[in-house]
Parts: structure tokens; C-alpha cells; sequence
């Protein structure tokens, strides 16, 4: 089972045992994300979840002041690189409004060369396939049909990380 596969993910903005792992609180496992759209940083344009069909997708929701958030871009890069077109990366800042402007020089900071869209209301408020974000970051797999297959939440550990892709492939 794939949420198996990020248990040991870790937890919070420190790491941990996994025991946090899983969709955030009333979110489940092979929910469609269907509807979902979210501004993209830099051009608004709408982020729209239904156009990587057929990709693995990876979303990863961050803030702008959470160092383990910071420290998974080089492991999301990483999976890019290894996966090529078959994986989408996706970060969705969790940062609240009026802090939205802080985004993208946070992004060019830390090298985020990927999409990241702003938090939509409904996200922040837990109401969409991906449940409530409590701890950042919290990293949610999409298989290739736009269902959610599992979450973890804290820093990403490499090898579960690629696990998890590679279960999804």
C-alpha cells in the first residue's frame, strides 16, 4: 500500500517516525481531485490539477518560513530529474494572503523551478480531496487517474519518496 511506503516520511518540521503520515483529517486515499484550481506565483494563471492526467503527480504544500519545506526542494528536483515527464511537481504555498508576496522571492531563494500555486480558500480550509494541512510541508501523491494515493507529513525521506513514485508509475 502506498501510504505504507511514506510512513516513514516523517512528521512536523523536524522529522520524526512517521507516525503523522497519512491525508490530512478528512481527507482519504483515492479521492479524485477533480475542480481544483489555484493561482500560479508570478502570472495568476489558474493552476489546474485536471491537466496532468496521466502524470504522476506530486504536490507538495509548503510556507515560506518552514526550513524542511525548503530543505525537500533539492529532493523534488532530484525525482524530477529521475522521472522525467511522467512526474509533476507541484508546490501550493500555504503562506496566508497577506504574506502571498513573500512566495516568490522565497521560491527564487531556494531554486523552486517547478509550478507553485497560492492556496485557494477552500484548500485552506481542509475542504478539497487533500483534507486539512496541519503540518508543513505536507507532500501528497496524485496517481495517474487524479486520485490522491497518499500524503506525508514533514520532510521527505529520498528513498520513500521514490518508492512511492515508482509505485505509482
Amino acid at each position: 500500500m502506498l501510504a505504507l511506503a511514506l510512513v516513514g516520511l516523517g512528521v512536523g518540521c523536524g522529522g520524526g517516525n512517521g507516525a503523522g503520515a497519512g491525508p490530512g483529517p478528512g481527507a482519504g486515499t483515492d479521492v479524485e481531485v477533480v475542480g481544483l484550481l489555484m493561482p500560479r506565483v508570478g502570472d495568476g494563471e489558474p493552476v489546474d490539477f485536471a491537466a496532468f492526467r496521466g502524470k504522476v503527480v506530486v504536490v507538495q504544500f509548503f510556507a515560506t518560513w518552514s526550513l524542511a519545506a525548503e530543505a525537500d526542494v533539492a529532493l523534488l528536483k532530484k525525482a524530477r530529474a529521475t522521472y522525467g515527464d511522467r512526474v509533476q511537481l507541484i508546490g501550493v504555498a500555504l503562506d496566508p494572503p497577506e504574506s502571498a508576496a513573500l512566495v516568490a522571492p522565497f521560491m527564487r531563494a531556494v531554486g523552486i523551478d517547478y509550478p507553485v500555486a497560492l492556496a485557494s480558500p477552500l484548500v485552506r480550509r481542509g475542504e478539497t480531496a487533500f483534507g486539512r494541512m496541519d503540518v508543513v510541508p505536507t507532500t501528497v501523491l496524485i496517481d495517474r487517474r487524479g486520485r490522491v494515493r497518499s500524503a506525508a507529513r514533514g520532510p521527505l525521506g529520498a528513498r520513500a519518496l521514490q518508492r512511492a513514485i515508482e509505485g505509482l508509475l
